[in-house]
């Protein structure tokens, strides 16, 4: 059991989290952001930018990042800050990295590319948690689901031995039944006929027949 008092002591324990909101400072550049209160420093003391660029466009280039590092923050889209966040994280050599719905405003090629960075991270022994309702990812890329519901724990389930429909149950708490639409066959009776239905040009005033 670990008790931990603030992020950078978790990051000292080896976790990190990509949080579903972003946390970046708009008008700091994207490789300060990324190395924010880890800069590499000079004999002086100062931030060594030269180095802190290099770095930072190193682990983007990962990520098929368009723009170089020295891009403000605030001149990004929302799903490119968010790479940043990744980035941030993936800079880090964490034992743990949570990821709480990281594919919210990515698109599907950002997606694919986290995707494929998450394996790579996986072949390296590191443990994520992957926070999303998106059952299709959570298909993809799992290997054990683990459901809560109402801060509860409801059951933890290797990813492929249990049903979709049955993974759904336990996250709403109630059986679903796979239901099929029944046309609907008309009666013979007649419920409602009109006929030289219309409406006057004149404004304000309606007319039917």
């Amino acid at each position: 059991k670990v008790i931990l008092s603030n992020p950078r002591e978790a990051e000292r324990a080896g976790i990190s989290i990509i949080h579903q909101e972003l946390n970046l400072i708009p008008d700091l550049t994207v490789a300060e952001n990324i190395f924010l209160a880890r800069e590499p420093l000079r004999k002086t003391g100062l931030v060594n930018f030269k180095k802190l660029y290099a770095d930072a466009d190193r682990i983007l280039k990962e990520f098929d990042f368009p723009y170089p590092s020295s891009t403000s923050v605030k001149n990004l889209s929302v799903g490119w800050q968010q790479i940043v966040e990744i980035a941030r994280v993936f800079s880090i050599d964490s034992k743990v990295i949570i990821m709480d719905e990281p594919t919210s405003a990515l698109s599907e090629n950002e997606i694919k590319i986290l995707f494929d960075k998450i394996q790579v991270l996986k072949n390296k022994g590191k443990t994520i948690i992957f926070i999303s309702h998106r059952l299709e990812e959570i298909y993809e890329i799992t290997d054990e689901i683990v459901v809560l519901r109402d801060g509860r724990f409801i059951g933890k389930y290797i990813t492929n031995d249990i049903q979709r429909d049955d993974l759904i149950s336990n996250m709403i708490g109630k059986k679903i039944y796979e239901t099929s639409l029944k046309q609907d066959t008309l009666e013979e009776e007649q419920r409602l006929s009109v006929q030289n239905l219309g409406i006057s040009d004149k404004r304000d005033r309606k007319s039917t027949r």
